[in-house]
């Protein structure tokens, strides 16, 4: 059996659709393993990790990205803040998963999508309900099984 992927989202240990939806899914998926949080200052990552019990807390979502032991980076921060996040995750060879939508406009998700295209990863890039992905998401033999149906 393949060993889980590891997975950073950006969560508040107070409240927010992250610790809401995505904690919850990612820690009842088999071959998934939360590993670790960022926030904007380390005092924050620290109660994020805390509550979700995860060993490893950022200052910033630069580090989480940065880290080689994270598979998998789930972008769910206000729309306006995906583009930046996702090219990183995207130039560190990143699995992304990013919340819908995927950019603030159709130019800006077609731009996300362009460098994953051109490096033919098998880094899947999937952002649920972007129908700009779903040939992409559809066609990438390489998605892990953890992935599939997202």
């Amino acid at each position: 059996m393949n060993p889980p992927l590891r997975v950073g989202i950006g969560v508040s240990a107070d409240s927010g659709w992250a610790g809401d939806g995505h904690v919850p899914a990612v820690q009842g998926l088999a071959g998934l393993e939360l590993a670790a949080v960022p926030a904007s200052n380390q005092e924050k990552a620290d109660a994020a990790a805390k509550a979700f019990a995860v060993m490893a807390a950022f200052a910033n979502s630069a580090e989480l990205i940065h880290d080689r032991d994270i598979d998998l980076v789930v972008v769910c921060v206000r729309v306006p803040d995906h583009r930046e996040l996702v090219m990183a995750a995207i130039a560190a060879g990143k699995h992304v998963y990013c919340e819908s939508p995927l950019g603030k406009s159709m130019a800006e998700s077609e731009e996300m999508a362009l460098p994953h295209r051109l490096q033919e990863s098998e880094r899947p890039l999937v952002s649920r309900h972007e129908p700009i992905l779903q040939p992409r998401r559809l066609a990438t033999s390489s998605c892990p099984a953890q992935l599939a149906g997202c």
